[in-house]
């Protein structure tokens, strides 16, 4: 009998992990943000909607963590981009994935991207009409 309740505490503890298991969305040239919101498995085109792609699994999931994988490219922001915690925003590497501010979309002085909590990254990219790089 207490064999069984060993097995069962142990069957639960690795469900409740398997629940928590992290997530990695894609950005990729060749994406869609309207396919991709409706099945994560596919890439988004554009950085600020699978940001808030993942910032929904995060709010729906406390403690999940959210890796948004951005492809080799340019990409053009509409705003600022500001990652929830426990979200990272990681590139292929700045010197061939970039993030690109939209004049109009941010105001004079703002920031392009903004850091949730200690538990949001960005790393891999460089940010242009900005003075940044990480």
């Amino acid at each position: 009998m207490h064999n069984k309740r060993m097995l069962l505490a142990v069957s639960a503890a690795v469900l409740g992990l398997a629940a928590m298991a992290d997530t990695t969305l894609t950005v990729a040239k060749t994406g869609n943000d309207a396919a991709a919101a409706a099945d994560p498995s596919l890439p988004f085109l554009t950085v600020g909607a699978a940001n808030a792609k993942a910032s929904e699994i995060v709010a729906s999931n406390p403690g999940e963590r959210v890796t948004i994988s951005v492809g080799a490219g340019d990409y053009q922001l509409t705003g600022s981009l500001a990652p929830a915690a426990g979200v990272s925003v990681i590139g292929a590497g700045p010197a061939v994935t970039s993030l690109i501010g939209n004049p109009g979309g941010t105001a004079l002085g703002q920031p392009l991207v903004t850091l949730a909590s200690a538990t949001s990254t960005v790393s891999g990219l460089m940010i242009s009409n900005n003075t940044s790089s990480v």
